[in-house]
């Protein structure tokens, strides 16, 4: 196991996965790093983790692993997320790895013992991909029950979808929304 030591041998590793979240990309990390936050990354031959951290008062820090890690066997990637988490002086570790949940039990049971579960996340917790090509009714039958009724609930509403560049509109909309149905508004 390794502890990389800058964003281009991250990068090398990320290359050999062909399924790397946009969380654990160097873009991500350095994109982060002009908020506050410092990439640190571990890896060994089957996995790895992009880990950030905030410095907090005192010295000590957080750490973070959005989307990851990536690749398999990670119960052999904690000691070095610890090894370099003890060095940043991390007093928590938010895990959340780009799994479907509820987690596997191989995940719950090997990977990530002494973690305990918090409902209250910081990524969404799905990412949903919609193909747009077939036709609507196509799309609609792919749906759950409660999907389509939801859909039709809201065009008997009048309830109109449009195009539209006001970013404004879109983020009091979205601060409206996170209000309501109480989520963090990324």
């Amino acid at each position: 196991m390794t502890i990389l030591k800058s964003p281009q041998d991250w990068e090398i590793f990320c290359a050999a996965f062909n399924q790397t979240h946009l969380l654990q990309s160097t873009g991500w990390g350095l994109f982060k790093s002009h908020y506050g936050w410092e990439p640190g990354y571990v890896s060994q031959a089957e996995c790895g983790a992009q880990i950030l951290f905030r410095k907090l008062p005192l010295g000590y820090s957080i750490a973070y692993i959005p989307k990851g890690p990536i690749g398999q066997n990670w119960q052999s990637l904690w000691q070095e997320v610890d090894s370099l988490c003890q060095q940043k002086k991390a007093i928590m570790l938010i895990v959340e790895p780009n799994l479907w949940e509820p987690l596997p039990e191989i995940v719950t049971s090997d990977w990530l013992k002494g973690f305990t579960s918090d409902p209250h996340t910081i990524q969404p917790r799905r990412t949903l991909l919609v193909d747009l090509r077939p036709s609507e009714e196509q799309i609609l039958a792919n749906m759950k029950q409660k999907t389509r009724y939801n859909i039709n609930l809201a065009q008997r509403k009048g309830v109109v979808v449009q195009q539209t560049d006001d970013l404004k509109a879109f983020y009091d909309m979205m601060q409206i929304t996170s209000e309501r149905d109480q989520f963090a508004l990324h």
